[in-house]
């Protein structure tokens, strides 16, 4: 029996043949996507705690705000707690009077540092007012230190750095300064006790407000080399 060839049968086949290499490479990108997605997830899981708050990972910044409600002013050439409210809305603006002046006004804070930050620099934004319509500027300034366990309270800060902002032209506008350059902590050791000085510096020929400063708070930025602080 002489069996017949079929001549397109090898012309389908090739074809055949293309279809299933064309769907073997999406196959196997679809596949490396699931991977990646599986990879992200299980990051996100890694990274949020039961109440869906965020730790982050390595190498990510974050932030502590500290009110200036929290700060206490020095004994020497301290800032004045004050507070007043504005006349349409009633807000309370409470913060600390930094005067004009021939000589510094400070005020201190602690932070507790968390055992997430890696122990380096840190960096710092001023928020503040003025009752003044002036569009002069204000110094502020800032340095701070850490005390390990068994350590001096009385030891020396850390180089200060400077940022300078100027005052908005209507009274009691939010200023909100640049973060400032990188600020050392003198010893700086993870999930220590750091003491943080802040203060107006009127002396700076780039201090030109002729007005008392408000600051309502300071934010420090800090960077983290662990994602949890367990």
């Amino acid at each position: 029996m002489k069996i017949r060839s079929n001549p397109k049968f090898p012309v389908e086949l090739t074809q055949l043949s293309r279809e299933l290499g064309v769907l073997w490479r999406e196959l196997a990108t679809a596949v490396n996507e699931l991977i990646d997605n599986v990879e992200a997830v299980n990051e996100l899981i890694d990274n949020v705690d039961i109440g869906g708050h965020w730790h982050g990972g390595n190498g990510d910044l974050q932030t502590i705000w500290v009110h200036a409600g929290a700060m206490t002013p020095t004994t020497t050439l301290g800032a004045v707690a004050s507070s007043a409210e504005t006349s349409t809305n009633k807000i309370m603006v409470s913060g600390l009077d930094f005067a004009d002046g021939a000589a510094l006004s400070h005020a201190q804070f602690q932070v507790k540092m968390p055992k997430s930050w890696d122990a380096g620099t840190v960096t710092a934004t001023f928020t503040w007012t003025a009752n003044s319509t002036s569009t002069n500027s204000v110094v502020w300034g800032i340095k701070a230190v850490s005390i390990a366990d068994d350590g001096a309270l009385d030891s020396s800060f850390g180089t200060a750095v400077t940022v300078t902002d100027a005052n908005k032209s209507t009274a009691y506008d939010t200023n909100i300064t640049a973060a400032t350059s990188a600020i050392t902590i003198a010893g700086a050791g993870k999930s220590e006790y750091c003491i943080f000085d802040v203060y107006r510096d009127p002396t700076n020929g780039s201090d030109t407000l002729a007005a008392t400063a408000i600051l309502l708070g300071v934010s420090i930025v800090y960077n983290t080399d662990s994602g949890s602080d367990e």
